[in-house]
């Protein structure tokens, strides 16, 4: 495959425009749609939006990339019922992210010794990337199917696609991993002394990612409280001016800046997790008067002359949780764990990183239904809102409970400031009482 890889995306939602930013709009050839009246728009740069009988008829010669997470099996059903066996289904390939958008290929690379021949291990998204990665390096390239594929696709794969694929490993090799290694391979493997580089499971690799700038922040205000200013709808101007007159250390988020109209306050210090964010919120953040800016190395999208020094790139390392619990970071300047909510992700992982012995939630509403879900005014501005709280209601609770855990077992008070709302799984206190005995100015 001498050309950069390109794809159809089955799906036009949220979860196709994560795809579309991780690979690139010019990797996009088309969407796959079933709502008519998405189908007679034009998509994302023009792209076309189209029936998946319009894919058949003129665009089965691209692989599909199903991003709807409610049907993801059904359409990998529908796919092989018409012959279309490259198809990758979103849920098993976040590992795309990580070697697209944060992992340092270049380095990664380097370890690969210039003598050795070099294989991607396993039919992934992460495959394709990686294949042409390799190939721009001016290295030969073979694909190694897993075990487990069935044979259909080994067939379509050895006839349609323009790869060289491995019939016979050849000794002293390097092996790079896009998926888990099968165990019938791994004994393969061994015979043939081969060396593995595990580039699928990049997120994870805290190694990779330090920020040695963000070190500076640990401990840095041991002992002291601090407010983490979400945007619920119970948030009120007179709330931030209470914090603005207290002098209160607060960490806020995403769209903050645009309730700011009426008040004097500004967060110490501003996080913000999701690349959806930086699509929309990217000029603000920039004007945003704030200590320091701490943004998720899959929403970073700042040139060279943007950066200023109060900007942080910190590690996302999305983990999926959904049959257990999130982990907690430690170290801040390493990276911190999806969570569902730029709270736990950027807002508690990084007060307890500096030292706080207690935080404050504010805003934190976790809005069930409804037309409101902020509390600045929705309408006023150029682009719309959607809340994925209903959906990700059961896993924000978990990541809100791994957090009592964290900070039960390192004597960190966590409670829940914010008026009304569904957060239950922290001590409620007044908002309002905790500056009866304080010294305004």
């Amino acid at each position: 495959m001498t050309e950069e890889p390109k794809f159809v995306v089955w799906g036009y939602g949220a979860r196709s425009k994560l795809v579309t930013s991780w690979l690139g709009i010019s990797r996009i050839v088309a969407y796959i749609e079933s709502d008519e009246k998405k189908i007679i728009n034009c998509g994302k740069e023009g792209h076309p939006i189209v029936s998946f009988g319009d894919y058949l008829k003129s665009y089965s010669m691209y692989p599909v990339i199903i991003t709807p997470s409610s049907h993801e099996v059904e359409i990998q059903e529908i796919l092989n019922q018409n012959n279309i066996y490259w198809h990758f289904r979103l849920s098993t390939n976040f590992g795309i992210e990580a070697v697209l958008r944060q992992a340092p290929m270049d380095v990664l690379y380097d370890k690969v010794r210039s003598n050795e021949i070099i294989y991607v291990y396993g039919f992934s998204l992460v495959a394709f990337v990686l294949h042409d990665f390799i190939l721009k390096k001016g290295k030969k390239c073979e694909l190694i199917l897993q075990d487990s594929c069935c044979e259909q696709l080994k067939k379509f794969v050895e006839k349609d696609i323009n790869w060289d694929i491995c019939n016979e490993i050849q000794e002293n090799s390097a092996v790079i991993l896009s998926m888990d290694l099968e165990e019938r391979d791994e004994i393969l493997f061994q015979k043939a002394k081969v060396r593995y580089h595990d580039w699928h499971n990049l997120g994870s690799r805290l190694d990779l990612y330090g920020n040695s700038r963000i070190q500076k922040f640990h401990n840095i205000h041991r002992g002291k409280r601090c407010f983490v200013v979400a945007t619920g709808p119970s948030l009120t101007s007179e709330d931030l001016d209470t914090l603005y007159k207290n002098n209160e250390i607060c960490i806020s988020m995403n769209a903050i800046m645009y309730g700011l109209a009426n008040t004097k306050w500004r967060p110490t210090y501003y996080v913000l997790s999701d690349p959806d964010g930086m699509f929309y919120y990217k000029e603000d953040i920039l004007k945003l008067e704030a200590e320091a800016k701490f943004i998720s190395d899959i929403a970073w999208n700042f040139t060279r002359d943007e950066v200023s020094d109060n900007m942080y790139r910190w590690h996302f390392i999305r983990e999926s949780f959904d049959d257990s619990f999130p982990k907690f970071s430690s170290d801040f300047s390493l990276g911190a764990y999806y969570g569902s909510t730029v709270a736990y992700e950027g807002g508690l992982q990084l007060a307890a990183y500096m030292g706080f012995s207690e935080i404050y939630l504010l805003g934190t509403d976790l809005s069930k239904g409804g037309k409101t879900y902020h509390f600045y005014d929705e309408a006023n501005l150029s682009f719309g809102f959607s809340s994925v709280v209903n959906k990700s209601y059961s896993r924000i609770i978990k990541s809100y409970l791994s957090a009592k855990k964290y900070a039960d077992e390192h004597n960190i008070k966590i409670y829940n400031a914010t008026r009304g709302g569904y957060l239950e799984v922290f001590e409620r206190v007044n908002f309002d009482s905790l500056f009866t005995d304080r010294v305004l100015y």
